[in-house]
């Protein structure tokens, strides 16, 4: 993939709120100027072109993706008709924020990433809440291919593993040992780079992760208690209490009815 130089921040945390969403064709105009004050745009391009952005002026080929965030002017060449599919949408502020290229060169990606838009489309008339969460996965999945992530770029493979394996692994015992053994390094070692990382020991890093899960699961879903507790690797009932209460100043019960009263379904 070959990637422009132009890189915004965008933030990711929450869904985009989708203001318009479809497909449209321009060209009628040699050149046409685009700015839009409060709303992201993307654009899935199936023609060439060139656009200028940010005092640059980048190519546009059939198979790019192109994003620009609120209030650049975008000023566009155009060499005849031009379809693309197109979003604008606005995103909630919030950390941390994601960085991703203003152009990107899709390439194979490009047919799933149509499909996947045209889904968002699709549920746009009938179901604005799926339309935007696929838009979401779709920006993500943008952010991913650029791999322009500087946390990803900068975590060691092995930490990166480590992380993967910790995530779905902790409905069982786990240690720092066994982590640095699948890893083929040192103890110590994988400590230190661990840490380095995350700003935390392994084990801090694996009792936030079960407390995470066991929040939101408690909040969020209908699982028996008894089963969230063996999520993250406590059988005993009066152990998982007492953990919960320790890190959420709550009893499991307590929380499962905060939950059930957030979605409307206890008064």
């Amino acid at each position: 993939m070959e990637w422009q130089s132009i890189r915004w921040s965008i933030p990711l945390e929450s869904p985009p709120v989708i203001v318009q969403i479809g497909k449209n064709t321009h060209g009628r105009e040699s050149e046409e100027h685009f700015v839009l004050p409060d709303l992201w745009c993307l654009h899935l391009y199936e023609y060439e072109a060139e656009v200028e952005a940010d005092s640059q002026r980048l190519p546009i080929r059939p198979g790019y993706a192109g994003i620009t965030p609120p209030g650049v002017p975008m000023l566009y060449h155009f060499l005849g008709r031009s379809p693309h599919y197109y979003a604008h949408f606005s995103m909630a502020m919030s950390e941390p924020t994601y960085r991703i290229p203003a152009m990107l060169d899709l390439m194979d990606n490009f047919q799933p990433t149509v499909a996947g838009f045209v889904e968002a489309v699709g549920f746009w008339s009938i179901n604005r809440t799926r339309s935007s969460v696929r838009l979401w996965d779709l920006l993500w999945q943008l952010t991913d291919l650029s791999e322009t992530d500087a946390t990803q770029q900068d975590t060691p493979p092995a930490i990166r593993r480590a992380l993967a394996y910790i995530d779905s692994h902790l409905h069982e015992p786990l240690s720092i040992r066994q982590l640095a053994e699948q890893q083929n390094i040192s103890h110590n070692h994988f400590t230190r780079l661990f840490g380095a990382v995350n700003g935390c020991t392994p084990m801090d890093y694996i009792q936030r992760r079960r407390v995470e899960q066991a929040k939101h699961l408690l909040l969020y879903s209908k699982l028996p208690i008894k089963s969230i507790a063996a999520s993250i690797g406590i059988t005993d009932p009066q152990i998982f209490n007492k953990f919960v209460r320790h890190y959420l100043n709550k009893s499991p019960r307590m929380l499962r009815e905060e939950g059930l009263t957030k979605v409307g379904l206890l008064e």
